[in-house]
C-alpha cells in the first residue's frame, strides 16, 4: 500500500533551465509511481522548441539532428503539461526576438493544449543575461508576479 502526501510544488527555471523545467512538466509520468503536482512554474527566458537551433553555430558541438530537436524540445509535448498548473513564461524587454518568439509560441501551444493558466510577462528594461540578478529586490517586478502567484505577500 503506497500513501502519499502532496504538497504545492513550483519549479523554475532561466534560460536552459527553463527549458529543463519545461520538459520536466512535459513529462509524461504514467508509467511512474510519481504523480508530481505541480503548482506552478516560472520559465524565464528559455527555448522551448530547438529545431531552429539545428543550423545554428549552438548545434556546432552538440550535433542534434532534427529528431534529436524534436525529442529535446517541451513545446512538442505541450499536450502532456499538466492543465491546472499555473505557468508564468518571462522574457527581458531587451532579449532577442528568437527568446521573445520562443515565449510567445510555447505560450500559445500550452493555452492551445487546454492549460488554463499561462502567462506571458515581459520585463522592461533587463534582457537575457540580467533579468535573474534582481529576484532578490522585492520590488522587481518578476519577483513580485511569483511571489503573488505563490500567494505570498
Amino acid at each position: 500500500m503506497h500513501s502519499a502526501v502532496y504538497c504545492r510544488i513550483y519549479i523554475a527555471g532561466h534560460s536552459a533551465g527553463a527549458h529543463l523545467a519545461a520538459m520536466i512538466l512535459s513529462s509524461d509520468w504514467s508509467a511512474s509511481d510519481l504523480q508530481p503536482k505541480f503548482a506552478a512554474a516560472f520559465l524565464i527566458s528559455g527555448v522551448y522548441d530547438l529545431l531552429p537551433l539545428i543550423n545554428t553555430y549552438i548545434n556546432d558541438p552538440l550535433h542534434m539532428t532534427e529528431d534529436d530537436a524534436r525529442g529535446w524540445s517541451p513545446q512538442q509535448y505541450a499536450t502532456n503539461f499538466q492543465q491546472d498548473c499555473h505557468v508564468l513564461a518571462a522574457v527581458g524587454e531587451n532579449d532577442s526576438p528568437a527568446f521573445k518568439q520562443q515565449a510567445h509560441a510555447y505560450v500559445q501551444a500550452l493555452r492551445s493544449s487546454g492549460v488554463t493558466s499561462v502567462g506571458l510577462l515581459e520585463i522592461p528594461g533587463v534582457d537575457h543575461f540580467n533579468m535573474t540578478e534582481k529576484l532578490s529586490d522585492p520590488q522587481y517586478e518578476l519577483t513580485q508576479k511569483i511571489l503573488s502567484v505563490m500567494g505570498v505577500n
